[in-house]
């Protein structure tokens, strides 16, 4: 967000925020501001340039036309203030992405999943007139392991009693320790210094002797961040957990229950419809240019990698098969997989994950390589049917130009409690919203909503 300064007093004060994908973005502020005003100015003639960003000033700039920045965007106008949204993409919704199946029907290639504690989307859903339905789970899950499918119903895999007698003990652990953490400051908690060098995957060694309790714990880590645990704080892990009302299970079970009709996407596209000035597109944000020195210490945080992967078929063959399509898996490159059909069941669609190292092993395959390779994985579970799906389609985030990673982010060991202060709130008048951002529910379209109407309020406060 920026403010007039000193030298510059015949400009309207201006506001940015740099919204959920902003903070890795990359098109100057005034060459955005130029495209808006439409007047064709050359970026070979810096003095035309410079006139041609003084033809309309807006109270605030968003970088970023996904839910946190259009959320964010559309209260400021509401509040009676102008605003420009840039988007780097050619479209709007950032890690909400889908692609079309059928009239009203969509494969969700990015975030797609609400819980019914998740108020915010809910609330956002209900008012532009979109219906949710929920993920299919009548049936069976699949637990495969060690080469052998087993089924099983409820959110824990048989695994052998050991392991799941240190599967329960973790988990209850993870949930105290989580309840003297406050998702918001993380670095005050009492075991804070402790607990941020740790990695996650050094506590689970820790805790767990048997090799498949670590395994389990390990994907289910993977499933949350799009990362291997080996590179995330446990103090990162504690906060997450607490940002979600404080179980573990709700961050892999029950944020995973509903869906939305016709995909998430068609939010933000609600949103930007409502703007008075249309948002721009292609419009990256390459640098931010103040007569103001800041000094920022926000460096981006680290995304994971993940790959996510939708296979159609002309019937959900695996129902008539008494399985609900959900998979948990010790064998890649997919290990969790979920029935991803439209609400009536047609066409029958799975959706899988690759994620963290798993996921950067099929980086170097071509295309046709890497269906073969997903496919192979859900034979493996479905049986050869499988292998001839009437349509296929994937998502490598990791190597999408403006998000480069997973659908969240995660802290590195000691980086919370040597940076965690110091990144907190705005920095002089730029102020940073997004689903990572949010200590409720991060990572989550919920966290976007919440902190795109958090710095929204911040930003009205300052105006």
């Amino acid at each position: 967000m920026l403010g007039p300064s000193d030298d510059e007093p015949g400009l309207t004060r201006r506001r940015l925020i740099v919204g959920a994908a902003a903070a890795g973005a990359t098109g100057a502020i005034s060459s955005a501001t130029q495209a808006a005003s439409a007047e064709g100015a050359s970026q070979s003639k810096p003095q035309r340039a410079r006139s041609a960003t003084l033809v309309r000033q807006y109270d605030v700039i968003v970088v970023g036309a996904g839910l946190a920045g259009l959320t964010a965007a559309n209260a400021i106008q509401t509040a009676g203030h102008s605003v420009l949204v840039l988007e780097a993409r050619d479209r709007v919704g950032g890690r909400n992405l889908d692609l079309p199946l059928a009239p009203g029907k969509v494969l969700e290639m990015g975030g797609e999943w609400a819980g019914p504690e998740q108020s915010r989307v809910l609330e956002l859903a209900q008012s532009l007139g979109i219906a949710t339905f929920e993920t299919f789970s009548e049936g069976n899950n699949l637990y495969y392991h060690e080469g052998r499918g087993q089924t099983y119903t409820g959110e824990i895999p048989p695994a052998n009693p050991a392991a799941l007698a240190e599967l329960e003990l973790m988990i209850t652990e993870l949930d105290e320790m989580a309840a003297t953490v406050s998702p918001a400051h993380p670095w005050t908690a009492t075991q804070a210094a402790t607990w941020d060098v740790e990695t996650v995957t050094a506590w689970i060694e820790s805790q767990a002797h048997t090799a498949e309790a670590r395994q389990l714990t390990e994907l289910a880590i993977r499933a949350v961040y799009g990362e291997d645990s080996g590179q995330i704080s446990l103090l990162d892990l504690l906060a997450t957990i607490a940002g979600v009302g404080g179980e573990i299970n709700t961050l892999i079970g029950e944020a995973q229950s509903l869906r939305f009709v016709g995909g998430p996407q068609q939010m933000s596209v609600d949103l930007a419809a409502r703007l008075s000035t249309p948002v721009q597109l292609s419009a990256p944000v390459r640098r931010v240019e103040s007569s103001k020195r800041l000094k920022l210490h926000t460096p981006r945080e680290p995304n994971g990698a993940t790959i996510k992967i939708q296979a159609v078929y002309s019937t959900p063959f695996w129902r008539a098969n008494g399985l609900n399509g959900a998979v948990v898996s010790d064998t890649g490159p997919i290990e969790v997989v979920y029935d991803n059909s439209p609400p009536d069941g047609s066409p029958g669609v799975l959706v899988g994950f690759a994620e963290g190292n798993v996921a950067r092993a099929l980086f170097s395959l071509s295309p046709p390589q890497r269906r073969t390779e997903v496919l192979g994985s859900l034979a493996r579970y479905f049986g050869s049917a499988a292998l001839n799906p009437t349509g296929y389609a994937d998502m490598v985030w990791a190597t999408e130009a403006f998000t480069l990673g997973a659908y969240g982010s995660f802290n590195p060991p000691g980086v919370l409690t040597s940076l965690g202060a110091a990144v907190h709130g705005p920095a002089g008048n730029l102020h940073f919203a997004g689903a990572d951002y949010s200590p409720e529910w991060p990572g989550y379209m919920e966290g976007a909503i919440r902190s795109g109407g958090a710095v929204a309020e911040e930003v009205l406060a300052a105006l």
